[in-house]
């Protein structure tokens, strides 16, 4: 998969769910480090590899470098190359640099619905990946579904409402959130968590600052801060209730509840999530949790969560420098 932001994050959320765990060996060219963009390229079997280029604007310099790339890489090194055999595109239904690219490959083109990238894990671009996974992407929607007519029905009783009336009374008080995940099937889902709360909250001096820690490694790593530092920060603890036969469960569960009751102490605001299971259905409903959360808070102060200007310029700044 080549793509940045939440055309990378989207798919990845949902497919951790099934980390080490699916007969496809999918990985992801998001990232235009040199070398370790070289070792991987290096090591790519060309004839085995299906390419899936994905870039909502079609402008991303990120993935257009990166897919010419591997193209210059093909035409060098493969020749006869079936390009329609091995690379499928998703992207906007207007003409860009990666739409050209798609076509001049005479590859598949599949239209990147009117969604902003962070925002994508329910189109094509989150499900398409999580289908060749081994996902059941139908589960996925129905658990998005399911907070959807949450917040819809019960409204200001409903989860979402809540969980941001109470961010909302805590406002002067703090301004990060610090997500701790309890299992790394759920570290994916934290980085695009992290995004959607970054680039939707973050406009006019105002935003919540999204803080991503995996326990237990940052227990080790972040947890005196957390506890002698500034006391600026609510604290969300997802985990999932591990059957105490499966080994290393009834330590990570003892792990995870001395830092709770360890914060608590400490006066600090804490907000736990704890799972039955995890499966389609449940991280459907997380990720939708986290974007329809974002979208509320943002509301609720006058911010435009779906726009990022401050990004745009960025674009504009990098495009001058390039010329």
């Amino acid at each position: 998969v080549i793509g940045t932001g939440g055309s990378s994050l989207s798919s990845k959320a949902l497919i951790n769910l099934n980390i080490y765990n699916s007969d496809i060996d999918i990985k992801f060219l998001e990232n235009i480090d040199p070398i370790i963009t070289k070792r991987l390229i290096d090591k790519i079997n060309f004839s085995d590899t299906v390419f899936l280029v994905i870039s909502k604007s079609g402008e991303t310099f990120e993935t257009i470098a990166l897919v010419s790339l591997l193209i210059d890489e093909i035409n060098s090194n493969h020749k006869n190359y079936n390009f329609q055999d091995h690379f499928h595109f998703i992207t906007s239904n207007k003409m860009s640099k990666i739409r050209t690219i798609a076509l001049s490959l005479e590859a598949n083109i599949y239209d990147h619905d009117a969604v902003g990238g962070r925002f994508s894990a329910f189109t094509n671009v989150g499900l398409l990946i999580s289908h060749i996974s081994g996902l059941d992407i139908y589960k996925i929607r129905f658990g998005a579904k399911l907070i959807i007519d949450d917040l819809f029905n019960l409204k200001k009783d409903s989860i979402i409402a809540k969980s941001v009336i109470n961010i909302m009374s805590l406002k002067n008080k703090i301004n990060n959130i610090v997500t701790i995940v309890y299992s790394d099937q759920l570290i994916d889902f934290n980085m695009l968590n992290r995004q959607i709360w970054a680039e939707s909250t973050g406009k006019m001096g105002e935003g919540i600052t999204p803080i991503t820690a995996i326990g237990t490694i940052d227990q080790h790593s972040q947890l005196q801060l957390y506890l002698d530092g500034p006391k600026d920060k609510l604290f969300h603890i997802i985990t999932i209730d591990h059957n105490d036969d499966i080994p290393l469960s009834k330590l990570i569960k003892a792990e995870r509840q001395a830092t709770i009751e360890n914060l608590i102490s400490k006066n600090i605001f804490v907000k736990t999530m704890e799972l039955q299971k995890l499966d389609e259905i449940e991280i459907g409903m997380l990720v939708m949790q986290s974007m329809l959360e974002s979208i509320l808070f943002c509301k609720l102060n006058n911010i435009n969560p779906f726009n990022q200007d401050a990004v745009e310029i960025n674009k504009k700044l990098i495009a001058d420098k390039l010329i």
